[in-house]
């Protein structure tokens, strides 16, 4: 696998984690100058006590490191897991 299809579909199963998330929840998925590629969740619902957005959740992953699709899917489930559940649509959950 060459770098630029693992970004590809690292980025695609990103953006599918979006639709699993609440309504209150938005995600940003950024791509550093090293090809490391950012992932963080922001949670709406905070803004009424905070007056701004709260971050809830930032994980980076390099895919440089990654030579399989199976990798991509073990990264994928490690940020399922580390997504707080109160971001997570709540029939996902049951």
């Amino acid at each position: 696998m060459n770098l630029p299809y693992i970004q590809s579909e690292l980025f695609r199963e990103l953006v599918g984690i979006q639709e699993l998330l609440n309504s209150e929840c938005a995600t940003r998925i950024t791509k550093d100058i090293d090809t490391s590629v950012c992932f963080e969740i922001y949670d709406f619902s905070k803004v009424k006590t905070s007056g701004k957005w709260v971050r809830v959740m930032c994980r980076r992953v390099d895919p440089r490191h990654i030579t399989s699709y199976a990798q991509i899917t073990a990264e994928i489930n490690r940020i399922w897991q580390e997504i707080p559940d109160e971001c997570k649509k709540e029939n996902i959950l049951k």
